[in-house]
């Protein structure tokens, strides 16, 4: 869904599950994860949700076996979080941003190219200078 409403329903779905997995009624606190993007179908009956997970791919997977399996109850607080006609079915995926780009960043590392400059070469960098 990329209409106006679509964007504003699928953040504030991204927020609602936020506070879903850090409150003390979920036990997902001590997962570490964060939910970082959620889409809607164009009809909104579907949310597919991606989840950044602190820890390694397996721990990841673990996380996201874990949401799946309790995908209903999360729906039921979700419902009680936002005010929709009907609360989307839901799909979680890990998502793989942060550690595809540490990746990107060692390779370019290990061949010598820095994206970014380092401190001291800012220092150094005459046009910084007032």
């Amino acid at each position: 869904m990329k209409s106006e409403r679509g964007l504003r329903v699928a953040e504030l779905i991204r927020h609602a599950l936020g506070r879903i997995f850090i409150s003390p009624k979920y036990d997902f606190r001590e997962d570490f994860l964060t939910v970082t993007e959620v889409r809607l179908s164009k009809d909104g009956k579907y949310a597919k949700a991606w989840v950044s997970v602190l820890g390694n791919a397996k721990q990841g997977d673990a996380v996201i076996a874990k949401l799946a399996a309790d995908v209903s109850r999360i729906r039921r607080l979700l419902a009680g979080e936002v005010r929709l006609r009907s609360v989307p079915e839901l799909t979680f995926v890990r998502d793989t941003t942060s550690t595809s780009a540490q990746r990107i960043d060692e390779i370019l590392k290990d061949n010598g190219i820095e994206l970014l400059p380092s401190e001291s070469d800012e220092a150094d960098d005459p046009s910084q200078d007032g």
